[in-house]
């Protein structure tokens, strides 16, 4: 009996052991299992934070580059030229001299020669301001004074045109278009200055001085305007022995950056003074006749500008731009002219002799300042003529060579 109960214990302890051997076996299965999912979330968690660290990278990657490549636009021109508002420290203060030394570091801080182009055009727009404020204080002499620093800044700035340079000569016409664009709004501020300071003045020698300046500040800006033609023709030259197609390359240049039409425009300004000054003329013509005085003279000129005006505008409507604006300007003059009034005062005979000598001196300067232009013009052809001769030399030389060895 002992023996049956032995035996029944034994069974049971080996069913119970095989039972836990099989729970056993089953716990270690599933925490190997789990063990393994466990691995392999975390692998593929490593790998999907891999990834995105990767997408991540790329990302700020792409962004760096954009940020530089849009840096890069914005920078690539050194042609920016502010507009300067107020005319700040003027010619009749003591401490002028500071004001132009001081312009004189900002202009040597400038590393290139078109930011030194640029900076020098800022300071011209300074100078110009000066100009009307000193003629608006009546004080001619600093007007003057403002206006020959206009000039010397202009001169810097005709210097640094000639120190372009660029290893792409495309790129160097781009440079200079843009400052060429530049020069175009700077010019017509001179041409808005002139306007404003022109007129009638009491004072001989007054007069004298503001027709000087008037002169003086068209071939100061026409200098520079040749000086920019004439360096564009030789990076032109450059860009035709490479094989390039210049013309085309400054005609899109200057659609882009709005010199295409600058013809057109000046013409259009030119026009719309001349239409100002002619009805100012015919104001104070009705009021000198209203007043009982003699406006013979004047209604003649008026008439003379009236005419000259309708040929300015036939030749504008035709696109002929240049002829429209000398034809405008003429008329602009004859309209100031009437607008003066010779006989006004009846003092006919002593009034035109005045305003003749006065006339006279302007004149000689316009003429001064045409001759310099027309001199630049021919030094500048004579210069690439000989860049091209020289080139074209050397190229017979080394064929000559080739031919002998």
């Amino acid at each position: 009996m002992y023996k049956k109960i032995g035996f029944v214990f034994l069974t049971l302890l080996l069913l119970v052991g095989s039972a836990m051997a099989e729970d056993i076996a089953s716990d270690t299965a599933t925490i190997q299992e789990a063990e393994d999912a466990e691995d392999a979330s975390a692998e593929e968690s490593t790998e999907a934070e891999f990834e995105e660290a990767e997408t991540t990278e790329v990302e700020v990657t792409e962004e760096v580059l954009a940020v530089e490549t849009e840096t890069e636009v914005e920078t690539e021109s050194d042609v920016v030229v502010e507009e300067v508002t107020d005319a700040g420290v003027t010619p009749d203060s003591v401490f002028y001299g500071i004001d132009k030394a001081l312009d004189r570091i900002r202009l040597a801080l400038e590393r290139s020669p078109e930011g030194k182009a640029a900076k020098g055009l800022e300071i011209a727009q300074e100078r110009l301001l000066e100009v009307k404020a000193m003629h608006e204080a009546r004080n001619y002499e600093a007007a003057a004074e403002a206006e020959a620093e206009h000039g010397e800044v202009l001169t810097e700035v005709e210097a640094s045109v000639e120190e372009i340079e660029n290893d792409d000569a495309s790129d160097e016409l781009e440079t200079e278009v843009e400052l060429e664009a530049e020069v175009e709004k700077h010019k017509e501020r001179v041409r808005d200055i002139k306007i404003t300071i022109k007129g009638e003045l009491t004072d001989e020698e007054a007069q004298a001085i503001v027709d000087g300046i008037v002169a003086n500040l068209g071939g100061q800006t026409d200098s520079l305007d040749v000086k920019i033609e004439n360096k564009k023709g030789k990076t032109k030259i450059r860009i035709t022995q490479e094989g390039g197609d210049a013309d085309a390359e400054e005609e899109a240049l200057e659609e882009e950056h709005g010199v295409a039409d600058k013809e057109q425009r000046s013409a259009e300004q030119a026009l719309k003074n001349a239409e100002q000054q002619i009805s100012k003329a015919q104001e104070k013509i009705d009021a000198e006749a209203a007043a009982g005085r003699d406006t013979t003279a004047s209604v003649a000129l008026l008439a003379a500008a009236q005419s000259v005006y309708a040929q300015a505008q036939a030749a504008f409507d035709a696109g002929d731009y240049e002829t429209a604006e000398d034809l405008a300007d003429d008329a602009w003059d004859d309209g100031n002219e009437a607008r003066k009034g010779k006989n006004f005062d009846g003092d006919d005979e002593e009034n035109e002799t005045e305003e003749g000598d006065a006339e006279d001196a302007a004149e000689d300067a316009r003429e001064k300042g045409k001759n310099m232009k027309d001199e630049l013009d021919d030094e500048e052809d004579v210069e690439a003529e000989a860049d091209v001769d020289v080139e074209t030399d050397e190229v017979e030389v080394a064929v000559e060579v080739e031919v002998e060895l």
